[in-house]
């Protein structure tokens, strides 16, 4: 697990997911342990994927100071935009409020997060165009317009999912 600094790449943070008979299950273990790392890496940009606990790596953005940029899967995306329809070129003001089957680590606050949810169509020569569903705490959409959010190559070795 480690923490990359913005968008310069460079390594913040690493550590080590606990081991042993602690009765959690290793993807729980990853994801408190992303938690206590983006807690501690204040003023980060914070870049991660759907199904990760993404309400509760945005909070912990928000929370130490730094920024958040998660893909979102489709039923979360729709339930973030309040039910609009989640077209390219959307680049929406929205408030995340957790649900019930958000996390809330030892530490978070349960406010709601406010910012921009943007939704892109990315194509890459070979492969069949995709569509992004981005969440970001970036809310100044001309120093980052969604071009700007997706051109970077993180986004190329995620599959695609719903």
């Amino acid at each position: 697990m480690g923490v990359w600094r913005g968008w310069g790449g460079v390594l913040r943070g690493q550590r080590r997911s606990p081991g042993g008979p602690d009765g959690l299950a290793a993807r729980e273990r990853e994801q408190t342990l992303a938690v206590r790392l983006i807690l501690a890496g204040a003023g980060a940009l914070h870049v991660g994927d759907c199904n990760f606990g993404v309400w509760r790596v945005v909070r912990a953005a928000v929370q130490s100071g730094g920024h958040a940029l998660v893909r979102l899967t489709g039923v979360r995306a729709g339930k973030v935009a309040a039910g609009r329809r989640l077209q390219a070129g959307l680049d929406l003001a929205v408030t995340w409020t957790p649900t019930r089957h958000d996390q809330v680590d030892r530490g978070l606050q349960e406010e709601p997060v406010a910012e921009r949810l943007v939704v892109a169509r990315v194509t890459r020569r070979g492969f069949r165009p995709q569509q992004l569903l981005l969440f970001t705490t970036l809310s100044d959409a001309t120093a980052y317009p969604p071009e700007r959010l997706v051109a970077r190559n993180w986004w190329r070795s995620w599959p695609r999912s719903g």
